[in-house]
């Protein structure tokens, strides 16, 4: 019994002793934030943010590897400006700083919006002395983020409209609210959690090993309801769209798009004012939806059936950037069009998005966007 015993007790601290190295070696080798789960608070400004250094994150709570002193260019965004489905070193910021030979600070979080944006710049980005600031809009579901966040913490109540009468029950929601859960409560919970902030093996077993069970990290937009499938064959291109969900979110015969579409163009101003004021060059990034970026060749690529929803999504976001652009051609404010940029490379660049439901670039179409920044910066 005492060999037994011996040779268990042997046994469980080799193992032991084999994790915490194995722990230790993926912390030296990979990028803590591109596998860990950063623990989210309530807050009632940004409706939520991350913990200082949690995740691997900086000590601001976003996805860099430090605050510096001072940045040239700070990009302000949500998701897609943070980099989802890809790692940090290929998300569209960080290619950015690589062209540009120059530090780009990426100030952005997924499930934040125009309103957000505001205020990182006035209380973070100015303090880095950019040169530029560039705000990534996506037109996937900033607009109703700007609604949602106006109508939802007080401390933006008075962005609102006095007299608005609306009568949708409820806050517009987004996709990224996902991203805005309360963690689950009980022991096996609370480990589980911790696991995930803390152990990278923990987070490489469940999402390669187990193929993401029970992953708390995953952005997990897929509202596949009524999606439409796309495949061509010449561009090589296979994906699932959800037309009906990002049309929701740029509908302006809905009261909330309407307000949120005014409450962009507010915001938008307000930044232009913020860096005209401290001498900083302002500039915004147009990013596509998935849809936008494919509907050159919805005929022959989608059902026929599905065509009036896809043009009408289409004809939603060409609305959306002719009244967004007039605004910012108001205040002198230079636009980078991401859609043309993403649409002349389809066919070229495999592999721009994934083939599912989520409308997120890949590293890929995020080198993409930052190779058109980068033109624009060194104009």
């Amino acid at each position: 019994m005492k060999k037994i015993l011996s040779s268990v007790l042997l046994i469980t601290i080799s193992t032991l002793v084999s994790l915490v190295l194995a722990e230790v070696a993926c912390h030296y080798i990979l990028n803590p934030v591109d596998y860990l789960t950063p623990d989210r608070e309530a807050d009632a400004i940004l409706r939520y943010k991350i913990l200082p250094g949690s995740g691997g994150h900086d000590e601001w709570g976003f996805r860099n590897k430090e605050v510096p002193e001072k940045a040239s260019v700070v990009v302000i965004g949500d998701s897609q400006s943070y980099g989802y489905n890809a790692t940090l070193d290929f998300s569209y910021p960080a290619q950015l700083g690589k062209l540009l030979n120059k530090t780009v600070y990426n100030l952005s979080l997924g499930g934040y919006g125009p309103v957000q944006y505001d205020y990182l710049l006035s209380n973070y980005a100015i303090k880095l002395k950019p040169e530029y600031v560039v705000a990534g809009l996506y037109f996937g579901n900033d607009i109703a983020d700007a609604y949602n966040t106006a109508y939802t913490l007080d401390h933006w109540k008075s962005l609102r409209s006095a007299n608005l009468i609306d009568t949708e029950e409820g806050p517009e929601t987004s996709m990224d609210d996902e991203l805005i859960k309360k963690k689950k409560k009980g022991v096996v919970a609370d480990i589980r959690h911790w696991l995930a902030g803390n152990s990278i093996l923990y987070q490489i077993l469940t999402k390669v090993v187990f193929k993401n069970l029970g992953s708390m990290g995953a952005a997990k937009n897929a509202d596949t309801e009524k999606s439409v499938p796309f495949k061509n064959e010449k561009l090589k291109v296979e994906k699932i769209l959800t037309p009906q969900a990002r049309f929701r979110t740029l509908d302006t015969t809905r009261t909330k798009i309407n307000e949120g579409l005014r409450i962009t163009l507010d915001r938008l101003n307000a930044m232009a004012v913020t860096c005209k004021s401290n001498n900083i060059k302002f500039m915004v990034l147009y990013i596509p939806t998935a849809e936008y970026v494919l509907s050159d060749y919805f005929n022959g690529s989608v059902d026929n059936q599905a065509l009036d929803n896809l043009q009408k999504l289409v004809n939603a976001e060409n609305y959306m950037r002719s009244v967004v652009s007039a605004s910012l051609a108001a205040s002198n404010v230079p636009v980078i069009d991401g859609a043309e940029a993403l649409k002349s490379k389809l066919g070229i660049v495999p592999g721009i998005y994934l083939p599912g439901p989520d409308g997120h670039p890949t590293a890929s179409g995020y080198g993409i966007l930052s190779e058109t920044l980068a033109k624009k910066i060194a104009q």
